[in-house]
């Protein structure tokens, strides 16, 4: 990697991490390869999720935390500071990860977010059955993509 270029990957902890990992495949159209990583109860330690051949995010049981959040009290997190952010190039693709993520066979339009400059239409909050915060939107002008090709 050239110096000065950084990638910044996402991991999410969980409750029951392989029906999460079935769920968001089937939300964003994630593929996964090899075996699971499981531990010997039965825990999801590790495994990254793909989309179209890239890191999407990566999933673990919370019981595999790192020490260092473990250290943390609940105290001193009550919000939520996170959110996943995903762009989608095609209007289906976020009508789907949206019924998917709600569990709602709705019309997502219902609750779609637009900021009042009209930088970003086609937006909408979700936080999913698993506690994960998703932030899902779409280009203005749905023939213009702003996922980096």
């Amino acid at each position: 990697m050239a110096s000065g270029n950084y990638i910044m990957g996402n991991h999410v902890f969980v409750r029951n991490g392989v029906e999460a990992v079935r769920f968001y495949k089937e939300a964003f159209n994630l593929t996964d390869e090899g075996e699971l990583w499981l531990d010997d109860e039965g825990y999801l330690v590790h495994r990254e999720l793909l989309r179209d051949g890239k890191l999407f995010f990566s999933i673990s049981d919370e019981r595999h935390v790192s020490d260092t959040l473990k250290k943390v009290k609940f105290s001193d997190c009550v919000k939520q500071t996170m959110m996943f952010m995903v762009c989608f190039d095609k209007e289906d693709d976020l009508r789907k990860a949206y019924r998917v993520l709600t569990d709602d066979n709705s019309n997502p339009y219902e609750e779609l977010l637009d900021n009042p400059d009209g930088t970003i239409k086609n937006a909408v909050e979700v936080i999913d059955k698993f506690g994960v915060f998703w932030w899902l939107y779409a280009p203005n002008d749905w023939s213009k993509s702003f996922i980096p090709k």
